[in-house]
Order: structure tokens, then C-alpha cells, then sequence
């Protein structure tokens, strides 16, 4: 039990009780998590007139929900 990475086996008990599901390869620090969201709003913005789809926007709607549910457990 000497490759035993504690810190893994609990992440993956506080993933599986928050229900959050695979799909999840990689958790950047909050800033990192913080910066994609507002990547996610600017794009938002700046092609709002140009791709005016509600298919789209709330799949980026959908992404930034997914980002600040992976904020709850992300490393400072």
C-alpha cells in the first residue's frame, strides 16, 4: 500500500458524492477555473452578433455552470 495516493482516493470520494460523473480529466487551481470562465463571458460578448443561436449560448451558458461546479473543489 506504499503507492497509495491518499489525496486522489478521497478527490474521488468527493467527486462520486457530489455526483459528478467522469469526464473529468484534469482541475486547474480556482484562478485557472476563474480565467476559462471569463474566457467563456468574452466570447459571450464578442460574438453575440455574429452567432446568434440559443443552441450555442447555453451551451456556454452550460459550460460556465460546469466550471463553477468544479470551483467547489478546486485547489486554491
Amino acid at each position: 500500500m506504499d503507492n497509495f495516493d491518499t489525496r486522489k482516493w478521497f478527490k474521488k470520494q468527493y467527486l462520486e458524492e457530489a455526483g459528478i460523473q467522469e469526464g473529468i480529466w484534469a482541475l486547474g487551481t480556482k484562478k485557472d477555473i476563474q480565467m476559462f470562465i471569463q474566457d467563456i463571458e468574452d466570447i459571450k460578448e464578442k460574438h453575440y452578433d455574429f452567432v446568434g443561436s440559443d443552441a450555442v449560448y447555453n451551451g456556454l451558458d452550460q459550460a460556465i455552470v460546469e466550471a463553477e461546479e468544479l470551483l467547489k473543489i478546486a485547489k486554491d
